[in-house]
């Protein structure tokens, strides 16, 4: 009977350590998750702290961090550059000769070959351009297109004479596309309207 005890007793006592071994396990294996856990909120906090001092005091950072704060430039203008990209690209045009759906930043249409480059230049009878960036001015624009300057309004006289232009170059524009039509032309060779006499 002796034999048997010591057996069932070294397995209880086998069996018991297992047990603690497994429960210490969990508990260590928790315990590690939860620092872990405490580590990514202190690396949020110090973020926050970061991104705040840095937008209160960029001057000084930019004389202790110039390399980072050089980096940081860099990144937000590559930022910039792709969000202006993104504009660009999910801008839908149409075409002023056929009409079709074409992506923003086109300089022909798939369609029909039209150059969008020339249509837009010729379409701009406005003969004005930005003060800020010297690209042309759309017709009755309140803001340059390219860069945003406001246009300055203008005097009722200088109104009146670009009008006046504007009729004369009138009959050598088409009325469809806003192309320049060539003497002698009785169709727009961009579009096909008929000119009218």
């Amino acid at each position: 009977m002796g034999f048997f005890d010591n057996v069932k007793n070294s397995l209880t006592e086998t069996s018991q350590e297992l047990t603690q071994k497994a429960k210490d396990t969990t508990e260590i294996y928790r315990l590690n998750n939860l620092n872990k856990t405490k580590e990514k909120e202190i690396e949020k906090l110090v973020y926050q702290i970061g991104l705040t001092y840095y937008s209160n005091f960029r001057e000084e950072c930019e004389e202790k961090f110039a390399d980072l704060t050089t980096q940081i430039a860099q990144i937000q203008k590559e930022i910039a550059e792709n969000k202006q990209m993104v504009e660009k690209l999910s801008t839908e045009e149409v075409c002023p000769s056929c009409g079709k759906k074409l992506t923003g930043g086109s300089k022909f249409c798939i369609y029909c070959g039209t150059s969008l480059d020339a249509v837009k230049s010729q379409a701009n009878v406005s003969g004005k351009t930005c003060n800020s960036c010297g690209k042309p001015l759309d017709e009755g624009a309140a803001f340059c297109t390219y860069c945003g300057t406001p246009v300055p309004e203008e005097k009722e006289e200088e109104k009146e004479d670009q009008e006046q232009v504007i009729e004369v170059e009138d009959k050598n524009i088409c009325k469809n596309c806003g192309a320049k039509i060539e003497e002698g032309n009785r169709f727009c060779i961009h579009c096909g309207t008929p000119v009218e006499e």
